[in-house]
């Protein structure tokens, strides 16, 4: 069986409109981003081996830097802690999980599909819009927003637009098993404590006495912001009853006991009796007293 990428897909459309005459040899390798000898060569290889022919040669072979089978099967048998923290980095967001609920394949933005789709569109933009600006003399947003909607898009859309090979709608109906108001809640999940409650977003929850079931407690409930505001929490596949506990009043803090001060009790002694410092004689006086020769030794 043949399997074909994005990228060979493209180049096999483009080449059959060469062969047809609907396209010229140089505007596919403009398209593809290839040389005039490139396209020649992908043509003859289609002509001679079908659509085989826009296959890389490559592929399917054994690349040369190919890992030794002993150092695959060491890397394959890490320890699970490091294939545990490898596997947190990987979780889903909000969007990849409701895709997923749904049973919708979505494109990552960082995959080489993505990329190499919206380039193709970057480089078809580039080439056609900056210049059909220009011969608009477009020279304010307004203008712009008048030309790309009134003559750029309508002639994208007459040039571009391929009609459905299959005109059947393909959009599937909802399922018995697809509760919009759940899927399209933003989801986290929460550890119920041992009391049957859990918080959330500062505030805690009790979980209804009724719905108390054996796991439930010390077990992890999905918790599920609806859209209208409302908090419903899903422990496997039941609904848990829950309010919101009211808040505790806030904690006053601890009055600490005044420490009366004692008096001091009076000296027992009296060696400071008689002393007072504004009537002592200046510094001056008692050096002057000090370096003077006493009368008696005169």
């Amino acid at each position: 069986m043949l399997v074909l990428s994005t990228k060979d897909r493209d180049r096999l459309k483009v080449l059959h409109e060469v062969r047809q005459g609907h396209l010229t040899q140089r505007q596919a390798g403009e398209q593809l981003g290839l040389t005039d000898h490139w396209v020649r060569t992908l043509l003859v290889r289609v002509k001679k081996e079908g659509d085989r022919g826009v296959v890389h040669r490559l592929r399917g072979r054994v690349s040369n830097r190919r890992l030794p089978e002993k150092v695959r099967r060491q890397a394959l048998n890490r320890p699970q802690v490091e294939a545990a923290d490898e596997a947190v980095e990987d979780e889903p967001t909000q969007i990849g999980r409701a895709l997923e609920e749904l049973g919708i394949g979505w494109i990552p933005a960082h995959s080489p599909q993505a990329k190499g789709r919206i380039e193709r569109f970057f480089g078809t933009a580039q080439d056609r819009l900056v210049k059909g600006l220009r011969l608009a003399r477009a020279c304010t947003l307004e203008e712009a927003h008048a030309y790309l909607e009134g003559e750029y898009l309508p002639l994208w859309n007459e040039r571009f637009t391929v009609p459905a090979s299959n005109a059947q709608d393909a959009h599937r109906p909802l399922r018995a098993e697809h509760d919009l108001a759940a899927i399209l809640s933003h989801v986290e999940e929460r550890v119920v404590t041992h009391d049957y409650t859990m918080r959330y977003q500062g505030k805690v929850y009790q979980i209804a006495r009724r719905d108390v079931r054996p796991g439930l407690r010390a077990g992890r409930v999905r918790v599920e912001q609806r859209l209208d505001g409302n908090v419903a929490v899903r422990f496997r596949q039941h609904y848990l009853s829950v309010t919101e506990c009211p808040s505790p009043p806030p904690a006053t803090p601890p009055v600490k006991p005044v420490k009366s001060k004692k008096a001091r009790g009076k000296a027992a002694h009296r060696w400071m009796e008689g002393f007072n410092l504004q009537k002592s004689p200046p510094l001056w006086a008692i050096v002057k007293a000090e370096t003077s020769p006493h009368p008696d030794t005169g």
